[in-house]
């Protein structure tokens, strides 16, 4: 021990201090970088749940073309089979429609 009791107190409070600013420091950049950690854990949440609305979307998309190509198919061999010219033309027209549709939501999955 040293002679002078007060000279030991104040070295020992230093002491204290700079372990008190080390610890400080420490818990900033654990507090910083989990911050960060957190940042990036909503990032790729967020890039997930946008990928699963596009493939859902592309899917739906792709289920509605389908379903209208076949209903314009099916039309197709309805409108052979009729006999007044007028209604048969005016399902052909539905047919065309419905082809454009289809071509242009083919257009739009292309883009």
């Amino acid at each position: 021990m040293s002679d002078n009791p007060a000279a030991e107190a104040a070295e020992k409070a230093s002491e204290n201090k700079r372990v008190a600013l080390l610890i400080a420091a420490l818990a900033l950049a654990l507090a910083l970088t989990e911050v960060a950690g957190d940042d990036a854990k909503t990032e790729a949440q967020m890039k997930n749940v946008e990928s699963a609305n596009l493939w859902a979307f592309f899917q739906a998309q792709t289920i509605r073309q389908t379903v209208l190509g076949a209903e314009a198919d099916r039309a197709t061999f309805d409108a052979s089979q009729i006999a007044d010219p007028v209604a048969r033309a005016a399902l052909e027209q539905q047919v065309q429609r419905w082809r454009g549709t289809i071509g242009r939501w083919e257009s739009e999955l292309l883009c």
